[in-house]
C-alpha cells in the first residue's frame, strides 16, 4: 500500500506539474494580450462612437483583466494544491512509518512467539499491541488513499476549469482579434475622410474665392446699373425740355407764317393799289 501511495503522490506531483504548465501558458498568453492591447493604443476622436468593433475591443480589453484575475484564482488553487500535496506527502511518510514499525513488529514477533511456545494458524501470533498497530496502520493507509482519491478529483475538476479558462481565453482572443481588424479598418477609412475633408475644404474655398469675385462684379454691375437710371432719367428730363422748345419752336414758326402771309398780302394789296 506504500508503494502504491508513493506511485499515486508521484502521479499527482505530474498532474501538478501540468497544471503550472498550463497556468504559466495561460498568464504568458493573457501577458500577450495586454501588450496587443497597449501597442493597439486608444481610438480617438468621435468616430470611434459609431464603430461597434470598437466596443468590441473594449470588452475584449475586460476580457483581458478577467483573465489575469482567473490567473490569479488559479495560481492561489495551485498553492492550495501544492500544501494539500505536501499534507499528503505527510501523510505518506507517517504511513510508511507505521508500517516499518509494524513490520518490526512482525518480524519480532515472528522470532519470540515460537521460543515462547505459542502458535499461531498462520504462524507465530502476534500481540494484542501488535494487531491494534497494524489495524491503526491499515486504517491509515484507507484514509490516505481516500484523501488521494480526493486529489485526485479535485485534480479532474481543476483540469476541466483550467480547459474552459482556455477556450474562454480562445474565443476572447479571437474577439479580441476580431475587433483589432476593426480598429485598422476604421483607421483606414479615417484616414479616407479626412482626405476627403480636404478636398471638400479646398472646394469650399474656391467657391467662397467665386462667391467674393460673383459680388465684386454685382456690385460694379449695379453701379453701372444706377449710373444707367441717372443718365436715363437726365436724358428724359433733357428730351422733355426739347419737346417744349420744339414745340415753342412750331408756335413761333407758326405765328411767323402768319405774318408772312398777311405781310405777303399787304404787299400784294400795295402793289395793286399802286
Amino acid at each position: 500500500a506504500a508503494a502504491a501511495a508513493g506511485v499515486r503522490v508521484a502521479e499527482l506531483e505530474a498532474e501538478l506539474q501540468r497544471a503550472v504548465v498550463d497556468a504559466e501558458a495561460q498568464r504568458a498568453r493573457v501577458g500577450e494580450l495586454e501588450a496587443a492591447q497597449e501597442a493597439a493604443g486608444e481610438p480617438q476622436g468621435d468616430w470611434a462612437d459609431d464603430d461597434d468593433g470598437l466596443t468590441a475591443a473594449l470588452t475584449a480589453r475586460g476580457a483581458v483583466a478577467d483573465d489575469d484575475e482567473a490567473a490569479g484564482g488559479l495560481r492561489e488553487r495551485i498553492a492550495s494544491l501544492e500544501a494539500e500535496l505536501e499534507t499528503v506527502k505527510e501523510s505518506q511518510a507517517k504511513a510508511e512509518a507505521a508500517a516499518a514499525v509494524a513490520e518490526s513488529a512482525k518480524t519480532e514477533a515472528e522470532v519470540i512467539a515460537p521460543a515462547a511456545g505459542i502458535a499461531t494458524p498462520n504462524g507465530p501470533e502476534v500481540s494484542v499491541a501488535s494487531k491494534t498497530e497494524g489495524d491503526d496502520d491499515t486504517a491509515a493507509f484507507k484514509a490516505m488513499e481516500s484523501k488521494l482519491a480526493t486529489c485526485d478529483a479535485e485534480l479532474v475538476r481543476k483540469d476541466a476549469m483550467l480547459k474552459t479558462q482556455g477556450e474562454r481565453v480562445k474565443k476572447r482572443t479571437a474577439q479580441r482579434d476580431k475587433a483589432m481588424e476593426s480598429v485598422k479598418t476604421l483607421n483606414v477609412d479615417l484616414k479616407a475622410a479626412e482626405a476627403e475633408l480636404e478636398v471638400t475644404k479646398a472646394e469650399l474655398e474656391a467657391a467662397k474665392a467665386e462667391i467674393k469675385t460673383a459680388k465684386a462684379d454685382l456690385e460694379i454691375a449695379e453701379a453701372d446699373a444706377t449710373k444707367r437710371k441717372a443718365e436715363a432719367s437726365e436724358a428724359t428730363i433733357e428730351a422733355k425740355g426739347l419737346r417744349v422748345r420744339v414745340a415753342e419752336l412750331e408756335e413761333k414758326l407758326e405765328a411767323a407764317t402768319a405774318e408772312s402771309a398777311a405781310a405777303g398780302e399787304r404787299a400784294d394789296m400795295a402793289e395793286q393799289a399802286k
